[in-house]
């Protein structure tokens, strides 16, 4: 069952034609013959021996808002969930094309499409308690009677040796985590990992984290997300320009 691992184990072509049968060709980039595929599917087969099944979801750039809920649900049938992101170099992916062969001879050629089905009326009945990303529901939170992110840039005064030079190619900018609730309440908020500073202001990342501290205490009050009409807790993060 497979395509060929190697030279002295060649793949039938009757092998060949039930793994395309079982797994039809179109969502992976796929090569039987390129020795980089003939390892991950032999890859694949060992895992599958030790009793390991894992779904990839390679759909790129595509958000899939209930990936969560999917992964909880498959789960229970003991197969592990991957999203592998877009493939922008062609690199094989006959890992996830083995392995979808198995599950669908396992579980039926619709068996995917049940359960993302399922994921995605999981994902839409925890409005009550569950906490959503932002760019998963149809209206973000935002600040009442301005924008979040203007409201920060407004009140942040530069340090006074501070460089005010633009890079040539990329912008300064810090970033911050926020929860608000469905009443509206600023749950807490955190620094965010991703930021950019020149090399001559990056001494002052902590000076600048010190005022939005400051700053924050007065943004208390938000709109909160919606989904599907709904008021929801949700998470996002702002993204504050620090070039004039």
């Amino acid at each position: 069952m497979g395509c060929q691992l190697d030279k002295d184990t060649p793949a039938t072509k009757e092998e060949k034609e039930r793994i395309r049968r079982l797994k039809p060709p179109g969502k992976y980039y796929t090569d039987f013959d390129n020795e980089e595929c003939k390892q991950q599917i032999n890859s694949a087969k060992i895992d599958v021996k030790n009793g390991k099944l894992l779904y990839e979801d390679p759909r790129g750039w595509v958000i899939i808002r209930y990936d969560e809920e999917m992964e909880e649900i498959l789960g229970e049938y003991g197969i592990d969930y991957e999203m592998t992101g877009p493939n922008c170099t062609l690199e094989q992916e006959c890992y996830g094309y083995y392995m979808d062969s198995v599950i669908n001879e396992k579980y039926g050629l619709k068996f995917i499409k049940q359960i993302q089905k399922r994921a995605d009326s999981l994902f839409l009945s925890r409005w009550r308690t569950k906490t959503y990303a932002s760019w998963d529901i149809d209206i973000k939170p935002s600040l009442k009677n301005d924008d979040a992110e203007v409201y920060l840039e407004r009140r942040i005064k530069f340090p006074k040796n501070w460089d005010t030079i633009p890079m040539e190619f990329e912008r300064q900018y810090v970033s911050i985590n926020v929860v608000i609730s469905n009443e509206g309440k600023l749950v807490k908020w955190e620094h965010g990992e991703m930021y950019n500073l020149k090399k001559s202001n990056e001494q002052f990342l902590p000076e600048i984290q010190q005022q939005i501290s400051q700053i924050m205490k007065n943004m208390k009050d938000w709109h909160p997300g919606k989904l599907e009409g709904k008021k929801v807790n949700s998470k996002s993060w702002l993204d504050v320009n620090l070039d004039k």
